[in-house]
């Protein structure tokens, strides 16, 4: 679920509001994570047992490409 970590440190802002994707800075994003993950996803569904989770993952994967 590296994918849904990516986010993590523009989600909420100091004042506890909630941050929508669209408002998020992605310059503040962990690339490392997008990087890791977005080479582990297609060798995961490769396997064809495409599950929720990859599912979800391929989803914030589409989100991680929203900041390019």
């Amino acid at each position: 679920m590296l994918l849904h970590d990516f986010r993590r440190e523009t989600r909420v802002e100091e004042s506890r509001d909630v941050v929508t994707l669209e408002q998020q800075n992605g310059t503040r994003w962990i690339k490392n994570t997008i990087i890791e993950d977005t080479t582990l996803l297609p060798a995961a569904l490769k396997q064809g047992r495409t599950g929720h989770y990859q599912i979800q993952a391929a989803i914030s994967g589409v989100n991680a490409h929203s900041a390019d």
